[in-house]
């Protein structure tokens, strides 16, 4: 009976360092689980500028989907990246805008089938809007590879 006594003294101690050295990784697992979850959001932030920029450029035009995430995550970004990064968002989103508006006129000209002096003005300005992209997206990639550097896991 003394020897059972004699083992729990020392078994009690060293069940309660293992339980803290258990609580102590499942803290880190948690704290690299919500990092992780934070650059994936901010990612999907990235990808859909990204990703509406590609529709403009290259297709000349956008889906409704496309814009939907767009635009969430234009909301998103407010709460997930600093301000200096929602700033770029926020430039992004009023690009975007610009060129649907634009899009949108150049759309109705051609349902009306009119060519005159106001289709040329809305197609040299949105020439001019797509240039701004074009120049907008490198130094917003530099912005956003602040916030999205794996190493800050």
């Amino acid at each position: 009976m003394e020897e059972l006594l004699h083992i729990s003294k020392f078994s009690l101690p060293i069940i309660a360092l293992l339980g803290l050295y258990i609580a102590g990784q499942q803290y880190l697992v948690n704290k690299t689980k919500i990092r992780l979850e934070l650059y994936d959001r901010r990612f999907d932030i990235y990808d859909s500028i990204f990703s509406i920029f590609d529709s403009m450029l290259n297709d000349g035009k956008v889906n409704e989907k496309t814009f939907f995430t767009f635009e969430k995550s234009c909301h998103e970004a407010k709460f997930l990246l600093p301000k200096k990064i929602h700033k770029e968002v926020n430039k992004a989103h009023s690009l975007v805008c610009k060129w649907k508006r634009l899009n949108r006129q150049l759309v109705a000209f051609e349902i009306k089938n009119l060519s005159s002096k106001g289709v040329d003005d809305v197609k040299n300005e949105m020439i001019t809007v797509e240039e701004e992209i074009e120049s907008f997206i490198e130094p917003m990639t530099a912005s956003f590879a602040t916030v999205l550097k794996f190493e800050q896991f």
